[in-house]
């Protein structure tokens, strides 16, 4: 099955995205600056108000994904509220100043996170070796990733299709891979059919208009649910 993932920032962008058919939820704040933890109080409201995953967030400041000690542990002490508050799907992202997945980080977080699932942004594209990062990811029991072909923030999907059907060919099937980066119910079609992914990531595609900034639209969100009724399995 297809999925649906939105970024949303508010228990109304969680009640429209899933009334019109997203398949998760991406929660962060601060979205149209690239997004960090949100409160211990939308986690726990949006938890509690849909029934779909809500992937969590943890990112404690921007811009930068390597991670100090002092860090990892208000993300670990995070994961743990966030979990007590009923979340269940973390999103993280870490990399070391060398350009490689951070697996002591990793570890730390897994850690903190116990049974519940951990999913990777876009940064483990910024490696030196992005195949060999996705590996690592494996090896982590990381769920899924997000992936626009090559690059990172501003990077679109569509303009990397080669990149991304190397990324779904190189996962097989080990992790889910969702396509992000300019993902709108316009585009999706040549995604899938060029490429092979079929699961999609999206902010700006859900909203109206199309930029990280300001509410789910219901029209919008339900466009991209028709679109994704549509995608090929290869």
């Amino acid at each position: 099955m297809s999925q649906l993932e939105i970024i949303v920032e508010s228990t109304h962008d969680a009640l429209i995205a899933e009334k019109h058919g997203a398949n998760q939820l991406d929660l962060k704040a601060c979205y149209c600056q690239g997004g960090v933890t949100t409160s211990a109080g939308t986690i726990e409201m949006i938890c509690h108000s849909v029934s779909i995953p809500v992937l969590v967030m943890i990112h404690p400041h921007n811009p930068i994904f390597c991670y100090s000690k002092s860090d990892l542990k208000i993300m670990s002490s995070d994961i743990r509220l966030a979990r007590s508050l009923g979340a269940s799907n973390f999103l993280i992202g870490c990399i070391t100043p060398k350009k490689e997945i951070d697996q002591s980080a990793l570890r730390q977080l897994r850690d903190a996170a116990g049974e519940a699932d951990l999913h990777f942004n876009l940064v483990w594209q910024l490696t030196r070796e992005p195949f060999t990062a996705l590996d690592v990811l494996i090896s982590h029991d990381i769920k899924s990733i997000r992936s626009s072909g090559k690059g990172f923030l501003g990077d679109q999907a569509v303009d990397h299709l080669p990149e991304l059907k190397a990324i779904q060919a190189h996962v097989d099937g080990k992790m889910q891979v969702f396509a992000a980066g300019g993902v709108n119910a316009q585009n999706m079609a040549k995604i899938n059919t060029q490429s092979g992914v079929y699961n999609f990531h999206t902010g700006s595609g859900a909203r109206k208009p199309a930029q990280p900034f300001g509410p789910v639209n219901a029209a919008y969100v339900q466009q991209l649910k028709d679109a994704i009724d549509g995608v090929k399995y290869f």
